[in-house]
């Protein structure tokens, strides 16, 4: 069968499960995808929240049952969603039924349900978000309480170095911002606030240690021996945070509100963050 045939079959079979869905033969639901790091499990978790509200959301939960992995297939993503946000209301969609919403009833129109949501395909407007999230009550251990305080006291600038699967310039996402643009915004803040401290969050913390710390002239503080929702939790304590490719550094600022957000000119990726964030630098 030609691909030209499986689209015109996905096309009619999408059509009858509406029509019956209008005849009230069938209860349309929102199925959403649910997969990656923590940054992505709560962008989609929103995505499922905000939209069409009336409907409640139940989430495809593929990614774990196949692996979890990065795109490389290299690190772990485990879900950490509800570990921080335990309180959350949180529906796993049937295996099937998410079988057959992902094949049939994924667009990038937002036609009311039945709908199957994918964050990567369809646009979000992040305004809201931070009503959906409260920081303050994340769940972090007991023995990272003292560095969340340390954070909150201080003159502490978060500086998000994303490696891992994106520190290839072949990827079609994001590519990797070069270190000048990281030093540059480093300076830019001790301009701005002489006693600042900066605090390095990587998931190549190693890279860090060994390339980058040796190019910059500020004293930098490596965020070591933390989970990924963990480092979240932490950057979003930040007074001011440095974004690089990948999501954490914006998605921490939104997650605290009030941080000042230090942004790369050029990445395509801003302007939704700009939209919702009151407090942003592009360089």
């Amino acid at each position: 069968m030609n691909l030209m045939m499986k689209c015109f079959i996905k096309r009619i079979v999408a059509f009858i499960f509406r029509f019956l869905c209008g005849l009230g033969l069938i209860r349309p639901s929102k199925v959403v995808l649910m997969d990656g790091g923590v940054c992505s499990q709560i962008l989609q978790y929103y995505l499922g929240a905000s939209l069409f509200p009336t409907y409640k959301a139940e989430y495809d939960m593929e990614f774990w049952e196949n692996g979890g992995r990065d795109c490389l297939g290299n690190q772990n993503r485990p879900f950490e969603l509800l570990t921080i946000f335990p309180q959350l209301p949180f529906v796993k969609c049937n295996r099937r039924k998410a079988a057959f919403y992902r094949r049939y009833l994924q667009t990038t129109s937002m036609v009311p349900p039945p709908i199957y949501l994918n964050n990567y395909r369809c646009e979000c407007d992040l305004v809201g978000l931070h009503d959906y999230f409260d920081i303050k009550t994340a769940v972090l251990p007991e023995n990272k309480q003292h560095v969340r305080e340390q954070l909150l006291e201080s003159h502490s600038c978060g500086l998000h170095i994303r490696r891992g699967d994106l520190a290839n310039n072949d990827n079609p996402y994001y590519g990797v911002f070069s270190e000048d643009y990281l030093v540059d915004a480093m300076n830019y803040v001790k301009g701005i606030d002489p006693e600042v401290r900066f605090y390095a969050f990587s998931d190549d913390i190693e890279w860090v240690k060994t390339v980058f710390a040796k190019k910059c002239d500020c004293s930098l503080s490596l965020m070591e021996g933390n989970t990924g929702s963990e480092d979240l939790i932490l950057l979003a304590n930040c007074k001011c945070i440095i974004a690089s490719q990948g999501t954490a550094g914006r998605l921490a600022a939104l997650l605290n509100g009030e941080s000042m957000l230090i942004m790369k000119e050029g990445d395509p990726h801003n302007l939704s963050y700009l939209k919702a964030h009151k407090n942003c630098i592009v360089l």
